[in-house]
């Protein structure tokens, strides 16, 4: 029996659901041992170790039982995801392009997956910087490099991109890929909303994967995940990359992601 391995955080929350928890149940029923390591209070055993620690970058200790670990690894090196890491589209204050920038914070999920593992006074202090307003989330777009304040300039929980969205007449185009292995799920979503998040009003439809952001999933080295993307004047243009895919709220559409992109496991299975 083929078995996997789920390494996850020690203080990730139960309630993180992510796709993994949607895609162990089918691999269970296909045969195969999924466990979950919540930590590294045990050595990690399995034939196959899928690593999904929620954070934008990987703690040292969890990368180093990752790189031990004797069977195959999903996603081995990936290990930071941040914006500054990944980004083809950086600009500084120095900068002297033209365009309109974007302000994002250095973190995925705007760092809220480090905040979930703060102590209880961190989080504490977290809310009372908030309610005070001395907490800034970025995903602002200014008309030039000179429009940013300096605030943002001068933070490292933030950089400024050059701003290359796809528009088609009124509406903002993006696209959303999950995959795993040789499987995978693309989406195209289209809003008035220059940025497109869970509460704004936006349209989505099952489209082909472009072979580009398949071969940029292969350059990057990536094995599960889930990129964000677009087109700008035919150039994709790469927003997130993800190695921890997150569950939707909707549980039809996360069933409907692991069944997609379930059968990728297999793919790794054949290289045992």
């Amino acid at each position: 029996m083929v078995s996997i391995a789920v390494l996850q955080h020690k203080r990730q929350r139960v309630d993180n659901m992510l796709i993994i928890h949607y895609l162990a149940p089918l691999w269970r029923t296909k045969g195969y041992r999924v466990t979950f390591y919540n930590g590294l209070d045990r050595p990690l055993e399995g034939d196959i170790l899928i690593p999904q620690i929620d954070l934008t970058i990987t703690p040292h200790s969890y990368v180093e039982a990752i790189e031990q670990f004797q069977g195959l690894v999903i996603n081995p090196g990936i290990h930071d995801i941040s914006k500054s890491k990944v980004s083809a589209n950086l600009v500084d204050a120095s900068s002297d392009y033209e365009g309109e920038v974007f302000v994002k914070p250095n973190l995925n999920s705007n760092g809220y997956p480090e905040l979930r593992l703060k102590s209880k006074w961190g989080k504490g202090i977290h809310l009372l910087k908030k309610s005070l307003g001395l907490v800034r989330k970025g995903y602002v777009v200014y008309p030039s490099v000179q429009d940013v304040p300096d605030y943002f300039k001068n933070s490292e929980d933030f950089v400024i991109e050059k701003f290359l969205p796809h528009r088609e007449g009124e509406e903002y185009v993006t696209g959303l890929i999950t995959f795993l292995g040789d499987s995978h799920r693309a989406i195209e979503l289209r809003s008035k909303d220059a940025i497109i998040k869970s509460h704004t009003n936006y349209t989505r439809r099952e489209v082909e994967a472009p072979s580009v952001v398949l071969e940029a999933i292969d350059r990057l080295k990536f094995d599960f995940g889930k990129f964000d993307y677009c087109f700008h004047d035919g150039e994709l243009v790469l927003f997130d990359t993800n190695k921890t895919p997150g569950a939707a709220a909707d549980k039809r559409i996360s069933n409907l992601v692991a069944e997609k992109i379930g059968p990728g496991i297999e793919y790794y299975i054949k290289q045992l």
